[in-house]
């Protein structure tokens, strides 16, 4: 392979690919509210409400105090 055309596609291969990727997920995001056009709002989605049947707890996930232990000497 020529010198030339190892150093493009090791550009090619470090910056190339990458960028692309990055580009891709650019075009991905779409259109945020920080980035509207002055006068114009997003509407914002409400969050579901919760279920009257909702499961308390597993006691292992209830934060308990901690237990300060106070060692003598013996």
């Amino acid at each position: 392979m020529a010198p030339h055309v190892f150093v493009i596609c090791s550009f090619v291969l470090t910056f190339g690919i990458p960028m692309a990727f990055a580009i891709r997920e650019y075009w991905t995001l779409g259109v945020s509210p920080g980035h509207l056009p002055p006068g114009e709002t997003v509407e914002p989605v409400p969050s579901p409400l919760p279920d009257a049947g909702v499961k308390p707890l597993p006691d292992c996930l209830i934060p308990r105090p901690v237990q300060v232990r106070v060692r003598e000497l013996a």
